[in-house]
């Protein structure tokens, strides 16, 4: 399955946190989240391949902490059972969680 470069951007926006918006006085929303989300079952190739192939291999095994550039990586993840959830597709939630449990060396993406 060939990737949309909008999607796997829109990805990325999210990962980075790159469009966050402030509403009232102390609550911060990451809006590219919400359009990630509206693209439904999708854009969950984009998802996986973000998380596997570019962020995962900058984070360190033991890093307790998610590294700033990757601070919107929780959103992205939450996006994705949320589609999954959505669409009724909870296999594919349970495989990126086994791929991304997996030791550095060990991971890949096998298309499901």
């Amino acid at each position: 399955m060939e990737l949309q470069l909008e999607t796997l951007q829109l990805v990325r926006d999210v990962v980075s946190s790159a469009d966050m918006k402030v509403l009232g006085h102390s609550f911060i929303f990451n809006e590219a989240a919400a359009r990630l989300e509206e693209s439904g079952a999708s854009s969950l190739p984009a998802i996986e391949h973000v998380l596997i192939r570019e962020v995962m291999p900058e984070c360190p095994v033991n890093l307790s902490y998610i590294p700033f550039p990757f601070v919107g990586a929780s959103s992205v993840l939450l996006c994705y059972f949320r589609v999954c959830k959505h669409t009724g597709l909870s296999v594919a939630s349970g495989h990126i969680l086994t791929v991304l449990a997996r030791h550095p060396a060990d991971r890949g993406f096998e298309d499901h």
